[in-house]
């Protein structure tokens, strides 16, 4: 039943998102919501249709393909933002070849997560020149040094302690009787 409610929910956000127009200036924001919305439900229809979601190098490229007559309409952001959402999906989840080895080094993700908005902060503070792909240029290996160093020192040795620390929680679990 979730199931199906679910589906009804995406199905007419879907139909709303592609047919919404704002007139009035105070609906804009309901079209902002609709534009970050909708990787939001596609994010969330994903993981709720996990099991009976193919996910096929075949399939990505068709997205793709779908998304070249509406390059130029207003359709065209929900086109590419699913195409680009299920090519993600592929590659995190059926990796292949040089993708099976990215974490055998270490998993930086979390420092890069953690750490890249104060690094850019700090070099767009220092460099009021700086664009964009300037700002990431100088960012990015200042991020991932740190993002390195972050999982070496901190991260990596903190999960060491994660069973021990499992352990204490049940100790602490039987004596208060829960």
């Amino acid at each position: 039943m979730l199931f199906l409610a679910f589906t009804g929910v995406v199905a007419v956000f879907f139909i709303i998102a592609l047919d919404w127009s704002p007139t009035h200036p105070a609906l804009r924001r309901v079209d902002l919501l609709i534009q970050v919305g909708y990787p939001f439900v596609l994010g969330m229809a994903a993981y709720l249709w996990r099991d009976r979601l193919s996910l096929n190098w075949k399939i990505g490229g068709l997205l793709w393909l779908l998304c070249i007559p509406m390059l130029y309409s207003a359709y065209a952001p929900f086109f590419v933002v699913s195409a680009l959402a299920y090519s993600v999906s592929i590659f995190a989840f059926v990796p292949r070849g040089v993708l099976m080895r990215y974490n055998s080094i270490g998993d930086f993700s979390y420092g890069i997560y953690i750490y890249a908005f104060p690094i850019q902060q700090l070099v767009a503070m220092n460099n009021a020149d700086f664009g964009p792909y300037e700002n990431m240029a100088w960012s990015f290996p200042l991020v991932l040094i740190i993002a390195i160093a972050s999982w070496k020192f901190i991260e990596e040795p903190a999960l060491r302690y994660t069973d021990w620390l499992a352990d204490r929680f049940q100790i602490m679990k039987a004596r208060v009787g829960a």
